[in-house]
């Protein structure tokens, strides 16, 4: 299969060298069109001018479409890791911890005392889980009580869920893992050989282990008691009101509560790795910022010296012109429109090959980039105007000083 890349480079090249100009031929051969005021000037040498500069709107095509998709994917990939971090309810402090962990009870209680300390308010949220295998995917899979769920649920105003003999409902991580349910297939648990039916799945759901575990699995209490697991974790959820300002009570605890060496245990503060995500990739961004801004202006300077070459050239033109008629607004006219064109066509293009590249990032990650994507495009044609209502108001000055 061709790349797309090389396939759009190819489209985008025979864009300008022949639809443009197809395009332009037949609006010439619309005579009332074509005779209409200063038309005829305007596409006569428009003709010429997307002829002989196709090649440089190629390259400013395609250099601008670097720019725009490389900078929109690392804005997009900035919002999409700390959304991701903080989606759903965002707990301050995290602690997990596994059947054979002696220090479970000395660390969740070094946690409230640093919280106390610093004067926070706090709720904390015992979740009991087991970790089985699935005999017919080989994935692992989470298994919470009824009980502990719908408790949840009432707390924060969602579904709650009856369940019967050995029905289980999948809570997904995301809409992947909706569409891939199938409610038909019984999943056996492969440790303990127990056979759950799966009633439906849970689209719409803030329950805390969705961050940690991505194949969920609600069953009743009864069931839960009878499947012996050795894989039996704690899990721990601090919500902290103004969870953004415990940053510093995260680096206590984190100098405090070492990493296990056997994963008996792990601790996370939500603040301390937002606060790392977001300084690691704003130096990644500012890079990307900065390259990206060098193709950008690389692109504007293959405008600019383009234009100023076919300079003497044009005010011949202009002056042979005016000689015949042309007034000094009907010149202003013909360079806008001149100039308009030679500017905006490839931006144009462009933004369209970027958000392109944006919304086929947008589908891949599974995760909307519509404001990133606005945000990057909507500021390079803000430049792009500007840039081009400076190079207008000094290019007319140039031609009508030497008019004169």
């Amino acid at each position: 299969m061709i790349p797309v890349t090389i396939i759009v480079s190819i489209g985008t090249y025979f864009l300008f060298t022949q639809l443009s100009v197809s395009i332009i031929s037949a609006l010439k051969h619309n005579k009332k069109l074509y005779r209409y005021k200063t038309n005829m000037i305007a596409l006569s040498n428009l003709a010429y001018r997307m002829k002989d500069n196709a090649r440089i709107f190629f390259i400013v095509t395609i250099v601008s479409t670097v720019s725009f998709a490389s900078i929109g994917t690392l804005v997009g990939l900035r919002s999409m890791m700390v959304d991701v971090m903080t989606n759903g309810k965002p707990y301050a402090f995290t602690y997990s911890s596994k059947k054979n962990n002696v220090q479970e009870m000395k660390h969740v209680a070094l946690i409230e005392s640093e919280l106390n300390k610093a004067k926070f308010k706090y709720k904390e949220l015992k979740i009991p889980a087991k970790n089985e295998t699935s005999l017919r995917t080989g994935n692992e899979v989470t298994l919470v009580k009824q009980s502990i769920f719908n408790q949840y649920a009432r707390d924060e105003n969602e579904k709650t869920v009856l369940l019967k003999g050995n029905e289980t409902i999948y809570v997904p991580y995301s809409q992947k893992g909706v569409d891939q349910f199938n409610r038909n297939e019984k999943i056996v648990l492969k440790e303990n050989n127990i056979t759950l039916n799966p009633v439906k799945v849970m689209t719409h759901s803030t329950f805390p282990l969705l961050s940690t575990s991505h194949n969920l699995l609600v069953v009743p209490d009864l069931v839960y008691n009878e499947i012996r697991s050795s894989k039996e974790e704690n899990h721990y959820l601090f919500d902290v009101n103004g969870w953004q300002e415990t940053r510093a009570v995260g680096n206590i605890l984190l100098k405090k509560i070492t990493p296990s060496p056997d994963r008996t245990y792990f601790f996370s503060s939500l603040a301390v790795d937002v606060g790392k995500t977001t300084e690691s990739m704003s130096l990644i961004l500012f890079v990307g910022l900065f390259i990206g801004a060098v193709f950008f202006v690389a692109a504007g300077s293959f405008l600019y010296f383009r234009l100023y070459s076919d300079l003497d050239e044009d005010i011949r033109q202009y002056s042979a012109i005016t000689k015949l008629g042309l007034t000094e607004k009907e010149l202003t006219k013909v360079i806008t429109t001149q100039l308009a064109l030679l500017f905006f066509v490839p931006i144009i293009v462009a933004t369209i090959h970027g958000a392109i590249a944006l919304t086929a990032l947008q589908h891949m990650f599974e995760y909307s980039l519509v404001k990133e994507s606005t945000l990057v495009l909507g500021s390079f044609f803000l430049i792009q105007i500007l840039y081009f209502l400076f190079m207008r108001t000094r290019y007319i000055h140039h031609v009508k000083r030497a008019l004169m």
